[in-house]
């Protein structure tokens, strides 16, 4: 069960809820609730508390069908209700429903850092108000061999909106780029670059 993070397919939602009550659990039900508000701070008279409760046999699982709702904040919410009609609390959990994928943009630039080496490679993964950037999934590659980003002269900065990652390439690549021959070409590869939904 995926529990507060961004998703992008119901299945990243499937779970069994256990619940228990002296009468017996008659059914669960699981509903989505769009929005940034959790349920609990809804006001009484609040249209959005009329929501469409999906029942499921006690003890099976569920995987709340997130297709036709928008992308951002929701909660998904779970309840059981006995033999006798008694509902039990809401169990409110927020995710991020997140289907778009980040917007990827690469440039060498100029840097005056001497640091730097004069020039840096800068990867922005713009996300929005979707979710950040799956930094495990991220290969940086010389043609078609994966290279170790050092931390030493490399930065990373995430922010709500974008990750941002700063190469000192020539630093990275000094070894690759000494073994290289007047007239050889290269190239410098990111791959992997997706959102963590």
């Amino acid at each position: 069960l995926v529990a507060g993070p961004a998703i992008s397919r119901s299945e990243q939602l499937a779970c069994t809820p256990r619940f228990h009550d002296f009468l017996g659990v008659a059914t669960v039900q699981h509903a989505l609730l769009p929005g940034e508000a959790a349920y609990h701070d809804l006001a009484d008279d609040d249209p959005r508390r009329d929501l469409a409760w999906h029942d499921a046999s006690p003890g099976t699982a569920i995987a709340p069908a997130i297709e036709d709702a928008p992308e951002g904040l929701a909660h998904l919410l779970i309840r059981a209700v006995n033999r006798q009609g008694q509902t039990s609390r809401i169990t409110d959990i927020p995710i991020l429903i997140d289907r778009t994928p980040p917007a990827v943009t690469l440039a060498i630039e100029e840097c005056a850092d001497p640091a730097w080496n004069g020039t840096l490679l800068r990867c922005v993964a713009a996300n929005g108000a979707g979710a950040p950037l799956d930094l495990a999934s991220v290969t940086l590659k010389w043609d078609d061999t994966a290279v170790r980003i050092p931390q030493l002269f490399n930065t990373l900065a995430h922010s709500p909106d974008a990750t941002v990652i700063a190469l000192d390439w020539p630093h990275v690549f000094r070894d690759r780029i000494q073994e290289t021959g007047d007239g050889q070409t290269h190239r410098i590869v990111l791959t992997g670059l997706r959102d963590g939904a």
